[in-house]
């Protein structure tokens, strides 16, 4: 009982210390995100695109808050929240670990799957092909599929983007590929690769989350404010159908 108890406190603190409401009015938000992660979030022409772009913009609309865009590489992105130096990211999976670093809104932007590809040459069919030590297995260094290929017994071979580790596989300088299952298809497409296909189920279905930097209560309402405010009043499903289809 007093296990339990213990545990319980602990969860009411740890939300209580991410979740109190505050004014954030006349600010500017630093928000870091990956340069290389379509739909999600990329750079066209110098400017800011993506879901996840147009979701946040849709969310401070109206407030006195502004944006500051600075494109990243994702671990790079990911090691500044940890120091405090930007205020947020998006397009991070929830996990334990992550939780004790960042604070995370009541809700996703969107669904999620780390899924396994690969091709003929390849000839990976599965997890435990892809296991074998003379498979090189292709990911984006400081990514969530990395630490899942590690948990798997599997040394991947890192890229600084997603794009690189796909494009490494349909060059044939790896036998599998892992990472976002939408970002893989969406880059086949950008990158006029064909022969590549999923293998088996996906290795983790999840959801992706704006995430806050520790200590900014202020931040994560507006984030949590606004987001169910366009969940509301249809602008989300818009913005989704747009980028992702029906």
């Amino acid at each position: 009982m007093r296990r339990t108890f213990t545990s319980i406190f602990l969860v009411v603190v740890v939300s209580f210390f991410c979740m109190i409401p505050a004014a954030d009015a006349g600010r500017e938000v630093i928000y870091a995100f990956d340069a290389d992660y379509p739909p999600h979030t990329s750079v066209k022409d110098g400017v800011p695109v993506g879901f996840d772009i147009e979701v946040l913009q849709a969310i401070v609309r109206g407030k006195d808050v502004k944006v500051t865009y600075r494109p990243m590489q994702w671990a790079d992105a990911q090691e500044a929240l940890k120091k405090g130096t930007v205020h947020m990211t998006s397009g991070m999976a929830k996990t334990p670990e992550r939780e004790k670093l960042f604070c995370f809104p009541d809700l996703p932007v969107s669904d999620f799957r780390t899924t396994l590809f690969s091709t003929e040459r390849g000839g990976v069919r599965s997890l435990h092909d892809a296991r074998d030590a003379s498979k090189t297995v292709a990911t984006q260094r400081g990514s969530l599929y990395q630490r899942l290929l590690e948990k798997e017994g599997i040394r991947p071979t890192l890229y600084e983007t997603e794009a690189d580790a796909l494009i490494s596989l349909a060059e044939g300088k790896a036998d599998a590929f892992a990472g976002s299952e939408k970002t893989a298809w969406y880059n086949m497409t950008r990158h006029g690769l064909s022969g590549i296909f999923p293998v088996g189920t996906p290795l983790m279905a999840s959801s992706v989350y704006y995430v806050i930097r520790k200590g900014d209560p202020g931040l994560l309402s507006v984030i949590n404010e606004g987001l169910r405010a366009i969940i509301a009043d249809g602008t989300y499903d818009t913005l989704y159908h747009e980028w992702f289809g029906k």
